[in-house]
């Protein structure tokens, strides 16, 4: 559109500008107010226009955004807008702006009404015929500036609202970024004139209402990092390709508000707990704790910090990672403890979930198996329990009278590995139900003793069963079926004549037999004294009729073996048969 002669050019408003401006951080509101202050506008061509202020350098007022949740403080905009302030009165005329910062006035028209010459504006015109001023701020901490809400123009003629503002642009800027606004909810669009030629471009208009604060911090208009200090410059004018007719007359109120607002999100750490029968419980901590705890975790922190957890599951139960939802389909982490960034409103859920129960079971396996060998429990009584996954229970076995406990198994047939030889042993759980077998054997009572010269017991020897030590007699309980070896050893001046059963049947006449049993069983060594003779002969000497016999041990002198225990002994005998003296003596260490 072109600019016409019959637009707003020729309309005469009165105008409150009440500029509200709200810096909120950490629930604190900081208010601007610039004066209500009424304005006239009359057109461009009228010869009192008044002279507006735009000097080439200024003094800028200074707002320090430093977040207080202890007071709250109200700050007059009017301070802030020196260029409105100087002027005598304000004229909302017709104008094109691409940027708000540079304004183009019509000077002349055509006969349809359509304007064929710009000017730009000049000081004259700032704060005469749209609002334009600057302020410095200084950010002492990280913070951004929202609109608190939607910017309000309360156009008001003939004591009727006009609902229809979308006329009407709204420029905010610091440094390099700017931002044109509408108070219409949707994107208005108009073609602007941008040089004196009249040249145009597009100018789009954001809603505003897009850039009001929302809590998880996605709508921004200006970013501050702590210390930066920095000029914003505001702009409000009438868009002149889109200003109409029915705003002739009218009184216009501008409210904007501004928030301030340190980007700072809530961080939850919540449980979900699954039951072994797969019932899911959100904020449910039966199944662990977090950081030692066991209600969920909220806090506010600021965007860039790392926040950290830590789970730990309650007994019987699992951690099974962390998760972004509480359906615990996406995980962020499987270790338990998790540290993330903080970029966003998040929630993270530990995920704790039961164990499975699992039948732990006790049997017994006798040889032989017509008979019953002891008892078997778990925990002290029944022969099953179902415990969690991974606890610990206990398996006991008592061996009856006459049977011996052999090891547990996990074979019915206990043929396998043994698994141990502790009468009673803990068991961790594992992840299926398992029977334990206790294996019992028979065993039998075997005797094993020495009879001396007919009669049970005496000096005769010793026996032995396998290795056991060497004794006279030995009782030792074997198993059934078992083969064992039994060996009889003679003292000196005996000898071994066999092994015979108690009822007098010989086993052997060894000394050494090897034995299978199959029941109680008595067997004796039977050893008699035994003395061995030995002859001495003495060749004839010329000269000698007698010869004279002493033997003794060298090991022991003491010990002879003649008659006369003296020298020089006894005296040999002559041997008509040999034709020598001989001498026989006994002896039963030899």
């Amino acid at each position: 559109m072109k600019h016409k002669k019959s637009n707003i050019r020729h309309i005469l408003l009165s105008v409150t500008a009440l500029f509200v401006i709200a810096l909120v951080a950490l629930g604190v509101t900081y208010s601007w107010i610039e004066g209500g202050t009424t304005y006239s506008i009359q057109t461009e061509s009228n010869g009192d226009v008044k002279t507006g202020n735009k000097p080439d350098t200024q003094t800028f007022e200074g707002l320090t955004l430093s977040p207080n949740s202890s007071s709250d403080t109200e700050i007059s905009l009017n301070q802030f807008d020196k260029n409105t302030n100087s002027a005598q009165e304000l004229y909302f005329s017709e104008v094109s702006s691409i940027d708000g910062q540079n304004f183009f006035f019509p000077t002349a028209f055509d006969s349809n009404g359509n304007a064929t010459s710009f000017r730009k504006a000049n000081t004259n015109d700032y704060g005469t015929k749209f609002i334009n001023y600057n302020f410095d701020v200084n950010a002492e901490k990280k913070c951004y500036l929202a609109f608190k809400e939607t910017p309000v123009l309360n156009v008001i003629k003939n004591g009727s609202k006009v609902t229809d503002t979308s006329a009407f642009r709204i420029m905010l800027k610091k440094g390099d970024e700017s931002y044109i606004f509408t108070t219409a909810s949707t994107e208005q669009t108009s073609e602007v004139v941008t040089s004196e030629s009249g040249s145009t471009q597009t100018l789009t208009a954001e809603p505003a209402s897009d850039y009001v604060y929302k809590s998880d911090h996605t709508a921004k208009i200006f970013n501050f990092d702590e210390g930066e200090t920095d000029n914003i410059e505001v702009s409000v004018w009438l868009d002149g390709e889109s200003a109409t007719s029915d705003l002739l007359g009218a009184e216009v109120t501008v409210d904007m508000n501004l928030k301030a607002a340190e980007e700072k999100y809530k961080i939850t750490f919540d449980a979900v707990t699954e039951s072994n029968s797969g019932t899911v419980s959100i904020s449910d901590f039966t199944g662990g704790k977090i950081n030692s705890g066991s209600v969920k975790i909220e806090t506010e922190v600021t965007v860039g910090e790392t926040v950290s957890a830590t789970a730990s599951a309650n007994t019987h139960y699992s951690f099974e990672g962390w998760y972004s939802d509480a359906d615990c389909t996406t995980s962020v982490a499987t270790t338990s403890t998790l540290s993330k960034t903080v970029t966003g409103n998040t929630t993270y859920y530990a995920k704790f979930v039961e164990k499975p129960k699992y039948t732990v079971s006790v049997d017994s396996v006798t040889y032989p198996a017509t008979e019953s060998g002891g008892t078997v429990n778990v925990n002290g009584s029944g022969t099953s329990v179902t415990a969690y996954k991974d606890s610990t229970v206990t398996i006991n076995a008592v061996a009856a009278d006459g049977y011996r406990f052999a090891g547990w198994y996990t074979d019915s047939t206990c043929t396998g590995d043994v698994l141990s030889t502790n009468e009673s042993q803990s068991i961790t759980v594992g992840s299926a139900n398992i029977t334990y077998y206790a294996k019992f054997i028979k065993q039998y009572e075997v005797t094993f003793a020495i009879k001396t010269d007919g009669t049970v017991g005496g000096s005769g020897g010793t026996v032995q069963i396998d290795s056991s030590t060497a004794s006279t007699s030995i009782t030792q309980k074997v198993d059934i079926g078992s083969q064992i070896t039994l060996s009889a050893t003679a003292n000196k001046g005996y000898r071994c004549t066999g092994i015979y059963k108690s009822d007098g049947t010989e086993v052997t006449s060894l000394v050494t037999i090897i034995q299978q049993i199959t029941s109680d069983v008595t067997y004796y060594a039977y050893f008699e004294t035994y003395a061995s003779t030995t002859t001495l002969y003495f060749e004839t000497r010329s000269g000698f009729s007698t010869y004279s016999v002493w033997v003794y041990n060298l090991e022991d002198k003491s010990i002879t073996y003649t008659t006369n225990t003296s020298w020089p002994g006894d005296t040999a005998t002559y041997d008509s048969e040999t034709g020598y003296y001989k001498y026989t003596f006994t002896t039963s260490d030899t």
